[in-house]
């Protein structure tokens, strides 16, 4: 008999931790605001989260979710700066479920509340 080697999908998509993650970093970038989880990235990917998660801390030295986090900010800044839709909607609209999360991680980050913060960008 033959020996015969069957492909899984688990062994078909193999990436170099530096790849991963550059390829990773775009897709956050463009998907954040979609609302988007650390396992929706994996499944993308077809790794596993374990491995996402590892490759991302050795290559980046932060967290998958932290990566997440920062671009919905970044998406959340750029909206209450050229849009004049409320803050809960903007919230909503980047898949955060309840606007108190993202005003405390907000006003937690950046040292002021949203309100305050889009005043300040239209001087």
């Amino acid at each position: 008999t033959t020996s015969e080697i069957i492909r899984r999908q688990s062994t078909t998509h193999h990436y170099q931790a530096g790849t991963l993650v550059q390829l990773v970093l775009g897709f956050i970038a463009n998907q954040a605001a979609t609302g988007i989880s650390a396992d929706d990235i994996a499944r993308h990917f077809c790794i596993s989260r374990s491995h996402l998660d590892h490759c991302i801390r050795e290559i980046a030295d932060t967290t998958v979710q932290t990566l997440i986090i920062d671009a919905r900010l970044k998406e959340l800044k750029r909206l209450l700066r050229t849009t004049d839709k409320p803050i809960e909607e903007i919230t909503r609209q980047l898949g955060w479920n309840s606007p108190n999360y993202p005003k405390n991680l907000f006003k937690r980050t950046y040292g002021m509340s949203m309100r305050d913060w889009r005043a300040k960008q239209a001087k």
